[in-house]
């Protein structure tokens, strides 16, 4: 858990430090490549394969067009109007969307451990805010 807090608080300190260099959809850009790049070298160096079908490489894209892109987007727009603590409070709300659209549209159901920590969250987030 210490590491956790540690690294994502890390990361909102780390875009409060971007904003204004660039635009938000830039930072993002940059911050995303540079991910994908750790990620192909941590893959080839474990040896890693990483082939999919169109279909999964279609998901994938939509996954990352939605979740990341405008998502972190939108997140660092905010982070240049309100505290990163809040924007960082508010994006940990995704959890509970992920298992709303994965029940919705991979039919995946929701288990009540997922629903009571959700709500758990919301009650927590909304006491902070």
């Amino acid at each position: 858990y210490a590491a956790t807090v540690l690294i994502w608080g890390a990361s909102w300190y780390g875009i409060k430090l971007q904003l204004g260099v660039v635009e938000p959809a830039v930072s993002v850009m940059y911050r995303f490549a540079a991910a994908s790049l750790i990620f192909m070298a941590w893959c080839l160096l474990r040896g890693v394969r990483l082939r999919f079908s169109a279909r999964q490489h279609g998901f994938a894209a939509l996954m990352g067009l939605l979740m990341f892109c405008l998502n972190y987007v939108v997140f660092y727009v905010a982070s240049a109007e309100v505290t990163t603590a809040f924007v960082a409070l508010s994006i940990s709300l995704t959890v509970i969307l992920n298992s709303l659209f994965g029940s919705w549209f991979l039919g995946r159901p929701m288990r009540p451990v997922v629903v009571v920590g959700g709500l758990a969250g919301v009650a927590g987030i909304a006491l902070v805010f």
